[in-house]
């Protein structure tokens, strides 16, 4: 059921004292795996993008890691890219049975953004890669995207996306500067069976505004990818809305789901910098609903701060975007009456917050929210959601926290049974500095889970809390670490429990500063507090 109003969520309670009453499935931490490059090199960022996807169709997640800072022999920046099979063995890095190293050629970030998806049909995902500062021919940092695929048994080449001479049948050729590549995403738009590809192109120009931003849309098909792009599109141009102005940057972020629950995956498009209504940098998220044709620009939405209660300069609403149904169940949602329809997570991490201090009210700068909108027949919900916050230290959030920098959605465990599997949303908070730690900007991450009431609906299963601390592979945390800056879920051991990726691109690793990695941990039932040793983590509460 729907909320029918907001509700506000506050963490309470110092960070210091970390340990609720968890009563079903939760992440492990005894299992945890950290992963670091080959070989390290300072200030490579390893970690600084991840993906999880099927690669070779053996119906077990991979992972993918970026790191687009890393250099190549005398080129600086090339990019990174490595790819880890999953394994069934927890006791081995989920790596062992083969990997797979991409090395850019040139100073272009390869590795920046990275996205999974089925494009061909053949039951095996692809790996797209954004790569924006490649150098086209007389365009410099126009970008490109590469695809490679995993066949008989090897890597191969799937080709390669930039912008060309095709937007909606007029000329746009790529420009200097445009960052094609910078963020992608993968849905069905169309419902044909093959996933699409969505791409992000932040610094696009139009006109004489700067860096306003545009998307371009790729369909799948038997060959894979269509080439050029089925449809572009760029706030003010061909029936879209919104007021396009200089450093909108539109495509910043992106999430596919099918908020309306009609069977086509819709597009979620961030222009976090944008003033709506003068509002410096607030924030705003477009939706175009997807048809039998692709996307659209019939029905679609355009949101902000002020839709949800929340408008105020510098929020950046819509600087991070998940997609996935947090409540409901899928293996019922689909009943007679019962439409499953994806929910929007939009982080909104520059958002200040007010809260009490034992002296008086405060306001904590750039504290953070996340909006969770709720999927209807009409798109995304203004009158149902909820608001995501955190508190700490005596009901204080700090300034500087950027809840909501980065998210992640999808079915973490399994709940308080098997057969219930309502999706969960992972929630990063990098420049945290966590509380009786005497760090700066180590970083934190919550995990709130799904419910029939929404997310963190359920005062039985209350949200998870980490950091990077002892016990951990790479514990305890470190000043600037900014655990909790990229964040991945997925099956990564086949045991039907989501697991979930935290890449640390600032962590500091042997004598290599920033040379970053990720931590895995993997999903299972009655994993916190048990691992512990500690009651705080037990629960009267019978699963």
């Amino acid at each position: 059921m729907h909320q029918t109003h907001p509700r506000i969520v506050i963490l309470a309670g110092s960070i210091a004292a970390l340990l609720p009453a968890l009563s079903s499935a939760q992440f492990w931490e005894v299992d945890n795996q950290w992963i670091g490059a080959a070989s390290s090199q300072t200030g490579r960022r390893f970690a600084s993008a991840v993906a999880v996807g099927d690669f070779d169709g053996d119906g077990m997640m991979d992972l993918a890691i970026g790191a687009p800072d890393w250099d190549y022999e005398s080129t600086t920046d090339a990019g990174r890219i490595e790819v880890y099979k999953g394994s069934r063995d927890r006791g081995q890095l989920p790596l062992t049975t083969w990997s797979a190293i991409f090395s850019g050629i040139e100073n272009g970030r390869y590795g920046h953004a990275l996205a999974a998806g089925d494009f061909d049909g053949d039951g095996r995902d692809e790996l797209a890669i954004g790569f924006p500062g490649f150098n086209l021919p007389q365009i410099t940092l126009g970008g490109q995207v590469i695809l490679r695929g995993f066949n008989e048994g090897s890597w191969g080449d799937e080709g390669s996306l930039h912008q060309d001479d095709w937007f909606n049948g007029s000329t746009n050729i790529g420009e200097t500067g445009d960052w094609f590549g910078a963020t992608l995403a993968v849905g069905d738009f169309n419902d044909d069976g093959y996933d699409d590809l969505a791409v992000g192109v932040p610094f696009e120009d139009l006109g004489a505004d700067a860096n306003v931003g545009m998307i371009h849309v790729y369909h799948g098909s038997p060959s894979g990818l269509s080439m050029p792009a089925t449809r572009s599109f760029a706030a003010g141009l061909e029936s879209m809305l919104g007021d396009p102005a200089d450093n909108d940057n539109f495509g910043t972020s992106l999430a596919a789901g099918d908020f309306t629950g009609d069977g086509y995956d819709d597009l979620a498009i961030g222009a976090p910098y944008r003033d709506p209504g003068g509002a410096y940098n607030a924030g705003q998220v477009h939706v175009l609903r997807g048809s039998s044709g692709g996307l659209s620009t019939a029905d679609q939405q355009l949101v902000d701060g002020s839709d949800y209660s929340s408008w105020t300069a510098s929020s950046l609403f819509g600087f991070a975007l998940a997609a996935a149904d947090f409540n409901q169940d899928p293996l019922t949602c689909g009943g007679i009456g019962q439409t499953c329809r994806d929910d929007l997570a939009i982080g909104v991490p520059g958002e200040d917050i007010w809260t009490m201090t034992p002296t008086g009210p405060v306001v904590a700068d750039m504290a953070g929210v996340v909006v969770v909108a709720y999927g209807s027949s009409g798109g995304i919900s203004t009158s149902e959601f909820t608001i995501l916050s955190q508190d700490e230290a005596y009901g204080s959030p700090e300034s500087g926290d950027f809840f909501g920098a980065a998210l992640a959605a999808g079915q973490a465990n399994r709940s308080k049974t098997l057969a219930s599997r309502y999706a969960d949303l992972v929630v990063g908070v990098p420049t945290e500095d966590v509380g009786g730690t005497g760090l700066t900007d180590d970083g934190f991450i919550h995990v709130f889970f799904g419910s029939a009431a929404g997310i963190d609906g359920d005062p039985t299963q209350p949200e998870q809390p980490f950091n990077l601390r002892q016990g951990f592979k790479l514990g305890p945390a470190a000043n600037n670490d900014r655990f909790g800056s990229v964040l991945a879920l997925g099956d990564l051991d086949g045991d039907g429990y989501g697991d979930l990726v935290i890449g640390i691109p600032e962590k500091d690793y042997f004598s290599h500063t920033n040379t970053g990695g990720a931590l895995v941990l993997y999903g299972g039932l009655f994993a916190d507090g048990f691992d512990r040793g500690t009651a705080a983590g037990w629960s009267a509460v019978m699963p």
